[in-house]
């Protein structure tokens, strides 16, 4: 259980560039994983997950951000400083366990490199949601691409089952302005 982390920041000058954590060949691996029910209030902002620190050149990663029954946390951030690229893994961002509710993820480039129009695709999932409560994905914004908003795009269409998004067992998740 980890409580009240900052990984990464507001900006360029926070930014962590976590990517290529790929064990057995692609089979295994995540690059930011946060856990257990104790695990609440972090933030993952501002980062380049999957992808080099060009932003574009994919590293990839079984699983750029996972959580898993850790509650109450954000991905990324309502302003432009605070976008995370989750962009080059198997799955971007993964959300599961029913301990896992009312986490957010707003602002972020998944499947899509920093650029904002460079695919870089994330082969089977952009987002994937499954058994949790109450999340949140992107919100209310003022034009296409602008934080709270995510762009979730480019995920691998030449994949089978590929999909921007999957919700799974998932219940009262908000979906907007994405």
């Amino acid at each position: 259980d980890t409580p009240g982390n900052l990984i990464g920041g507001t900006g360029e000058t926070d930014r962590n560039v976590i990517a290529g954590n790929d064990l057995n060949g692609g089979t295994s691996g995540v690059n930011v994983a946060v856990s257990g029910i104790q695990s609440t209030a972090n933030v993952i902002s501002a980062n380049f997950i999957g992808v080099g620190s060009d932003g574009l050149t994919r590293l990839g990663g079984q699983t750029g951000i996972e959580l898993v029954d850790a509650p109450f946390n954000r991905i990324g951030g309502a302003t432009g400083g605070e976008r995370n690229v989750v962009s080059g893994n198997v799955v971007g961002i993964e959300i599961e366990g029913m301990e896992a509710r009312e986490n957010i993820v707003i602002g972020n480039f998944v499947g899509i490199a920093a650029d904002g129009q460079t695919p870089a695709a994330n082969s089977r999932a952009g987002i994937r949601i499954t058994e949790s409560t109450d999340t949140v994905i992107g919100g209310l914004t003022d034009g296409i691409g602008q934080p709270p908003g995510n762009v979730i795009s480019g995920n691998d269409s030449n994949q089978p089952n590929a999909h921007g998004l999957v919700l799974v067992r998932a219940h009262r998740t908000t979906v907007e302005g994405n």
